[in-house]
């Protein structure tokens, strides 16, 4: 799923949580808050001194395959 950091520790997920789709916030690893919609990540974020337009899409890795 999607992953999101931003200063001062914070990172953002989209994970499945009970069969719906929320966003987990969290800081240095500590949980925060689990937002069901991205207004109530941003008045989250407010209060941490950030903005959405603080976070910073983490892209994923391609898999290196062994040859041989």
């Amino acid at each position: 799923m999607s992953r999101w950091v931003a200063r001062r520790g914070w990172d953002v997920e989209l994970i499945r949580l009970d069969g719906r789709e929320v966003l987990r916030a969290r800081q240095f690893g500590s949980l925060h808050a689990y937002c069901g919609t991205v207004r109530e990540l941003e008045a989250l974020l407010r209060r941490g001194g950030l903005t959405l337009a603080d976070l910073i899409e983490v892209l994923p890795t391609a898999r290196r395959t062994a040859r041989g």
